[in-house]
C-alpha cells in the first residue's frame, strides 16, 4: 500500500502504532516524495522462508564457533540518502559493527506475492544506499502455483569501465550484480536444485578473513541441504 503526503515527523507516531499492534508491516519511506510504502506481511510463508534459512545459517556459524559473532537485527530500519527502509531480516558481525546505526553485512528479502522485479529493487536499495556497507542481499521468491523456490544473491561487483579513456583513466566501476541464482522445484529429487551449491563469502559476512585453524571457511549450502533442510521444510 502506498500513502502520499506523509511527513517525516509523522513517522515516529506511525511507528508507535505499528509497533503496538501491526508488527507484520514493513516500511519504505521516500523523503523527497513524502511517500510511505507499506508492505503488508499477511502470509506465514515468507516468515517460514526466512526462519528456516537463518536457522540453517546459524547452525553453520555455531559449527565454526561463531554463534556469538553474528547479531540478528530483525526488521530494523536504516536511513539511506533520500529514503529509509526496513529489512525483512538483517544480520551483522556485532564485534566489528557494534553500534545501533551500523549497517548489516547480510540482508534477506523474502516474498510470495511480490514480483521478482520488486524484490530485486529491494536488493538494489540496500547495496546502493548503504554505500556498499551491505555486502550481500539474498532474495528468496516462492511461486506457490508451480511449487518453485528461487534464491538470488546480489552484490556490488567491480568491473572494467568500458568508457575509460586515456584522458579519463578511471578503469573500473561498481555495479549491481547477481552473483548466484538457484531454482528449487517440486517434486524434490534428482535435478530438482539447479546451480547448487549456494556459497556465501565468509569475508563479506564477518568483514574479516576466515581462520582455517579454527574451522572458519565459506558458508556453503549443499544441494542436499537446500532440498532436504530448506525446500522440503517449506
Amino acid at each position: 500500500m502506498v500513502f502520499s503526503s506523509v511527513e517525516r515527523k509523522d513517522l515516529a507516531y506511525i511507528n508507535r502504532i505499528r509497533n503496538t499492534g501491526y508488527k507484520r508491516l514493513r516500511f519504505l519511506y521516500l523523503d523527497n516524495e513524502k511517500t510511505l510504502i507499506v508492505k503488508v506481511m499477511i502470509r506465514a510463508l515468507p516468515g517460514l522462508l526466512r526462519a528456516r534459512l537463518t536457522e540453517i545459517l546459524r547452525m553453520k556459524t555455531i559449527a565454526m564457533g561463531l554463534d556469538r559473532a553474528m547479531f540478528s537485527l530483525g526488521g530494523a530500519s536504516f536511513k539511506g540518502k533520500n529514503s529509509s527502509k526496513e529489512a525483512y531480516w538483517a544480520l551483522k558481525p556485532g564485534w566489528i559493527r557494534p553500534y545501533a546505526d551500523d549497517w548489516p553485512s547480510l540482508v534477506i528479502e523474502c516474498g510470495v506475492s511480490e514480483s521478482k522485479r520488486r524484490l530485486r529493487a529491494d536488493a538494489s536499495w540496500w547495496l546502493q544506499n548503504s554505500q556498499e556497507e551491505v555486502k550481500i542481499v539474498l532474495v528468496v521468491k516462492v511461486s506457490e502455483g508451480d511449487r518453485k523456490i528461487k534464491l538470488e544473491q546480489w552484490e556490488m561487483d567491480t568491473e572494467p569501465n568500458p568508457q575509460a579513456t586515456q584522458d579519463r583513466p578511471n578503469g573500473s566501476r561498481t555495479s549491481l550484480t547477481r552473483t548466484q541464482k538457484i531454482t528449487i522445484v517440486s517434486p524434490l529429487g534428482s535435478g530438482a536444485v539447479a546451480t547448487a551449491p549456494l556459497s556465501l563469502n565468509f569475508n563479506k559476512i564477518f568483514l574479516r578473513d576466515p581462520d582455517p585453524a579454527k574451522g572458519e571457511k565459506e558458508i556453503v549450502f549443499s544441494k542436499e541441504e537446500l532440498e532436504e533442510n530448506f525446500a522440503q521444510h517449506v
